[in-house]
């Protein structure tokens, strides 16, 4: 049987506000790679002494730490310091250094279309890291580390 593997259709954006310029999302730009996400469920041990052997409950859900590793774009506004004064032609990249750089709390969301169905994702995350690569021989990289918190909402459609 034919494996109904797929790849490509693959967007990952953050939520654009009004004080950013705009209030579409705005797609991140040249994403290379991406660790995936998800959350993980803790045990928390509910073993007593009238237990025939251990037992458990999940515990609260913990985010996913993300990786997003993307070709370096030149920036249109290397002065911008705050998501909020960003303009409308700063890239996707500038508005996550920013955030990472102020700490934030903001929306993503990730699209995954393999031409007949399309999953979205919307989740908030928190600006943990960023790390930029700059090479001699190969393009110039740009690396996020984001936090996953709170909720994630998941609607299927079709296309």
């Amino acid at each position: 049987m034919a494996t109904q593997a797929f790849k490509g259709g693959f967007k990952f954006s953050i939520a654009k506000t009004a004080g950013d310029g705009g209030t579409a999302d705005a797609e991140l730009e040249e994403v290379k790679d991406f660790s995936g996400f998800g959350k993980t469920n803790p045990l928390v041990d509910t073993t007593s002494f009238d237990s025939g052997s251990k037992e458990y409950i999940a515990g609260l859900s913990d985010g996913s730490e993300i990786a997003v590793t993307c070709f370096r774009l030149h920036p249109s506004d290397a002065s911008a310091s705050s998501p909020s004064t960003l303009a409308s032609s700063t890239t996707a990249q500038e508005a996550v250094r920013a955030h990472v750089r102020n700490g934030d709390t903001f929306k993503c969301k990730l699209e995954i279309d393999n031409g007949a169905v399309k999953m979205v994702y919307e989740f908030s995350v928190v600006g943990i890291s960023e790390e930029q690569t700059p090479s001699f021989e190969n393009a110039h990289e740009i690396s996020f580390n984001l936090k996953m918190t709170g909720d994630v909402t998941e609607t299927v459609s079709t296309v």
